[in-house]
């Protein structure tokens, strides 16, 4: 097993943009959709990353901006939560990332 590591910041950038794009590619109408058939019922799709706050947006309890910037930070903190200790256990070998290169990396 390989594990990835890059820059903290570099990844950050890209949750940040990836959330943003996800509202832009209209995550909150299938959310809301979702909703239509029972999303709210279910005992843990309503409190995934992102469900949780376009739910929250479509409830009126967020704007848009919070929403996208509430689901960035759960995102942020889910990926440091999964980050591979320097000393791995159980044969994991760290690997740095290239830098993407090109645009939209």
């Amino acid at each position: 097993v390989i594990g990835l590591r890059g820059e903290r910041s570099v990844l950050d950038e890209r949750i940040g943009r990836r959330v943003a794009r996800m509202w832009s590619d209209g995550f909150p109408a299938e959310v809301e959709r979702l909703l239509a058939v029972g999303l709210r019922e279910g005992p843990t799709a309503a409190k995934a990353l992102g469900y949780s706050q376009a739910i929250a947006q479509l409830d009126g309890h967020l704007t848009v901006a919070q929403a996208i910037d509430e689901t960035a930070a759960a995102t942020r903190r889910f990926a440091r939560s999964v980050v591979v200790p320097t000393r791995p256990p159980g044969g994991v070998a760290p690997a740095r990332r290239p830098r993407p290169r090109g645009p939209g990396a």
